[in-house]
């Protein structure tokens, strides 16, 4: 019944005390607001609890049955207080982020490594898919996205920026009969085959009013930096992905003083307003290997 809410704990206080004064003390209330709780409840259940004198009181037999529930309340509700403060306090459990191959797979590792330190306890479960999935149908934690988000049921925080540029391998130009020379030269970059992530469109705009068509479309950012090394065409990929393979030679960077895309990166979650401590520790760590 709903009006054994409000007045359980002070009913079961006043049981295991002895008296309302003693309850009125333990609970840090004033007796009156206590007495007075007694008096409200048995209104409401319409019930005699307890038979008061000025030197002791009992239960009734009712009260009795009365009080084996409300105490069986209050250790329940004792029970979900004490999950919430472990949960917000010391997080362990699983622990579910997503995000793109393409944007910050780096960058999770040093993020999820300084959380697990801190709460050992935590377990976590790090899926890099670049198809966007639904965070409650996966039970996910935080979802990485890129870019401008049109709409979202979740909270969204920006948490860092990606840059991609456009690569190809040396002996793509090669066997097109191009140089080094030329991967400054817009044309030339367009007329070689392109290979494009799922997400990025049918076309890859290069310039105003200049756009190349891909001749593979890859769902796999991993994938497509490795066929990129094969030569197979030029891709659009992050920076941070492709940083060694452009320092050592494997890869090549076009149109360097011609062509950036700068792209937000989002942090999504379905606690609203009232994440975690552990989303709240993870962005944290997040935001700064970013």
């Amino acid at each position: 019944m709903d009006v054994l809410k409000p007045f359980a704990r002070a009913f079961v206080q006043i049981v295991e005390t002895g008296s309302i004064t003693a309850a009125a003390d333990s609970l840090g209330m004033a007796k009156s607001t206590i007495s007075q709780a007694l008096r409200d409840m048995e209104e409401g259940l319409g019930i005699r609890l307890m038979t008061r004198t000025t030197r002791r009181q009992s239960l009734t037999p009712i009260g009795h049955k009365i009080y084996l529930r409300c105490a069986e309340i209050v250790r329940m509700s004792q029970a979900v207080e004490a999950d919430v403060y472990e949960f917000l306090s010391e997080p362990c459990g699983e622990f579910t982020v997503t995000a793109p191959q393409a944007a910050i797979t780096a960058k999770i590792a040093p993020a999820i490594t300084s959380l697990c330190r801190s709460y050992p306890g935590l377990r976590p479960n790090l899926i890099f898919e670049d198809t966007r999935l639904d965070l409650l149908e996966h039970r996910i934690d935080v979802a990485i996205r890129v870019g401008e988000l049109s709409d979202s049921d979740f909270k969204t925080t920006r948490i860092g920026e990606m840059v991609e540029v456009l690569c190809l391998a040396p002996s793509l130009l090669e066997r097109h009969g191009l140089s080094t020379g030329d991967l400054s030269s817009m044309e030339a970059i367009a007329s070689l085959p392109f290979i494009s992530n799922v997400w990025q469109g049918k076309t890859i705009s290069l310039a105003a009013g200049l756009e190349a068509e891909p001749t593979v479309r890859c769902n796999s950012s991993v994938a497509i930096l490795k066929c990129v090394m094969l030569g197979l065409g030029v891709a659009r990929l992050p920076v941070a992905m492709v940083s060694d393979a452009l320092d050592d030679g494997r890869i090549l960077r076009a149109l360097t003083d011609q062509y950036e895309i700068r792209s937000p990166i989002q942090a999504l979650h379905p606690y609203g307003n009232l994440p975690p401590l552990t989303v709240r520790e993870f962005l944290s760590s997040l935001r700064a290997v970013l």
